[in-house]
């Protein structure tokens, strides 16, 4: 395997390790404060993390050692989409009741830390 794709395998181990802890963190404060925000906002943070692990798990630790192809990476993003939409769609309709907001906070903040951690993680490597 190349270089480059067991950096990106260690960098969203990391992510992802990063991300399991600070759900924890808030739904930890949050079941404090009320419960049902923690289950919400839990519930809307899975929501983007599931899809996004999968399709992480799929491009570089299922797909080891096999040419990537960078369409494969084009679907699995359209996969992870759709995947997404069906699980907020499930959310809404069965799981979240009256937590709407705290539900979609967390869809928000997991959403961020997606799009954020890599480049912030990369930045701070270059710099040691």
């Amino acid at each position: 395997m190349s270089a480059v794709l067991q950096r990106a395998q260690k960098l969203y181990k990391k992510v992802y390790l990063i991300e399991i802890i600070v759900l924890i963190a808030i739904f930890g404060i949050l079941f404090l404060y009320n419960n049902d925000f923690a289950y919400a906002f839990s519930i809307g943070f899975l929501v983007i993390f599931v899809p996004s692990v999968f399709v992480i798990y799929i491009a570089f630790f299922v797909k080891k050692g096999k040419p990537i192809d960078i369409t494969l990476f084009y679907r699995l993003e359209a996969i992870k989409f759709l995947f997404a939409i069906i699980l907020i769609v499930i959310s809404i309709k069965y799981l979240i009741t009256n937590n709407i907001l705290v539900f979609f906070i967390g869809f928000f903040v997991a959403l961020a830390l997606n799009s954020l951690l890599p480049f912030i993680l990369n930045i701070f490597k270059q710099r040691n």
